[in-house]
This record gives structure tokens, C-alpha cells and sequence, in this order.
């Protein structure tokens, strides 16, 4: 399942890592656009199967960023 940016953005920090079990709600990638943040949060339990993006990275709207499963 994958997870979106919900906006075009720079990624300023990965919050998980990969094999993480991580919960509903929680925090996974913190984007910055026109100098305000925006925190991306997993939208159910699961496991992070692979993290698609790297601080520093330019993501459009609509990109995975990280894939997630049970």
C-alpha cells in the first residue's frame, strides 16, 4: 500500500525506517513547501516495505513515498 505526498514538496526528514512496524496516525516523512511543514502519517498499522524517497528529495503531488504492508 503505498503512501502519497499529498502536495509538491521537498522531503526534510524520513521518520521510519525500513522493516519498521509502524502505527496508524504515526508520523512517517516530514515535507516542506513555502517554508511551512507538513507531516505525512501512516493511515493504518503496518509494516514499511521500501522507502521511496530521500531528505533533500523534490516529490510532486501524488508521488509514493513509502510502501507499506500488514
Amino acid at each position: 500500500r503505498p503512501i502519497l505526498s499529498p502536495l509538491a514538496a521537498s522531503v526534510v526528514s524520513i521518520d521510519t525506517t525500513l522493516g519498521a512496524q509502524v502505527q496508524a496516525g504515526q508520523t512517517v516523512v516530514i515535507l516542506e513547501a513555502m517554508k511551512m511543514n507538513t507531516q505525512v502519517h501512516a493511515p493504518s498499522s503496518g509494516r514499511i516495505l521500501a522507502l521511496r524517497v530521500q531528505p533533500g528529495d523534490q516529490v510532486e503531488e501524488g508521488q509514493t513515498l513509502v510502501t507499506m504492508g500488514s
